[in-house]
């Protein structure tokens, strides 16, 4: 309501609202707009499907496939610093004395 009351009077001369027409907004946002954020059941179903569909996989891989697609998956998805750009060789690990 108060970032509604500061903005849209100003820039487009629209009406002042009171705390009651903020929260029919923000109701109306959501209803129109979808969710209410991460917490939804759909969102967790969705995430639970996709932990179900790479287990099934990952049994079905030998321990070298496994390795080789965990470190695929880790340098697309893993930490900004740790990824490589497309075609470039991975970092040779440390030569042990």
């Amino acid at each position: 309501m108060i970032l509604w009351n500061k903005l849209v009077p100003e820039i487009f001369n629209g009406p002042v609202i009171s705390f009651w027409q903020g929260l029919g907004l923000l109701l109306l946002s959501r209803i129109l707009f979808g969710g209410w954020g991460r917490g939804s059941a759909g969102w967790a179903r969705r995430r639970n499907a996709w932990k179900q569909k790479i287990a099934g996989r990952m049994a079905t891989m030998t321990p070298e496939e496994q390795e080789k697609f965990k470190q695929k998956m880790q340098s697309a998805c893993g930490p900004a610093w740790m990824r490589r750009k497309f075609g470039e060789e991975p970092l040779a690990a440390p030569k042990e004395v």
